[in-house]
């Protein structure tokens, strides 16, 4: 037997031995663990420790892991206890075989990484962070939108008194829309009276409202603060 394959062979049993155990450990998340291989824009070819496979970003993915028929078949470090528990899709917890530190390149750069060898595995995926070190994929920071005072700082006009639009909108109602109406006016007490008719008359100067004098389908109800009249 050639030494190759004692290696292959040894690799093999390296990957029954060692199992993963409950602990303590840190928790973290591993993304499409049963898809197929296939052709993809997210498919990349990296050499690990003069090893090549394809690989699938997984930009969701904690860290790197391979299936246990493709540690098998390459020279790589001896599989370590994990250190980790893998949850996939659903919250679901793999069943690591361990891991083993490899590094990762491609034409231009080259990552060390720490490799896990995942039980049913279909697809070696590439973590975020790798993916990254390799410059397959790049972060694009947040657009931070600017603060309410600064767009009232720019546009005064837009935050202060009333506006009117440009132009005449027309709304259409469902044909069996039911609008809020009362059927009788709603009282007001007399202390309020003076304040109400104010307001009123405010409104309709400034285009707000129109004064009716028959009735409409639809009424405006108004009620009344502790300080000052508001509309409900």
């Amino acid at each position: 037997m050639c030494k190759t394959k004692k290696r292959q062979a040894a690799n093999v049993a390296a990957v029954a031995e060692y199992s993963h155990e409950d602990s303590d450990e840190d928790v973290v998340f591993l993304g499409s663990v049963s898809e197929k291989a296939q052709a993809s824009p997210w498919m990349t070819e990296v050499t690990m420790d003069n090893h090549k496979a394809v690989f699938k970003i997984d930009t969701g993915a904690d860290v790197t892991a391979v299936p246990e028929q493709l540690y098998a078949q390459g020279q790589f470090n001896k599989l370590a206890r994990a250190t980790k528990i893998l949850y996939g899709p659903g919250g679901v917890p793999l069943k690591l075989k361990g891991k083993f530190t490899a590094v990762l390149s491609n034409s231009k750069h080259s990552t060390h990484e720490e490799v896990y060898v995942v039980e049913g595995l279909r697809t070696p995926l590439l973590s975020g962070a790798a993916a990254m070190t390799l410059q397959l994929v790049a972060r694009v920071n947040s657009i931070s939108l600017d603060s309410k005072e600064t767009v009232k700082r720019e546009f005064p006009k837009l935050f202060s008194g009333l506006g009117k639009m440009e132009g005449e909108y027309t709304i259409v109602l469902k044909p069996d829309a039911k609008p809020f109406s009362l059927s009788t006016p709603r009282h007001i007490s007399l202390p309020l009276l003076q304040k109400v008719k104010e307001e009123l008359s405010r409104m309709e100067q400034q285009g707000v409202i129109s004064k009716v004098d028959e009735p409409t389908a639809v009424v405006r109800t108004y009620g009344c603060g502790a300080q000052e009249l508001r509309k409900s």
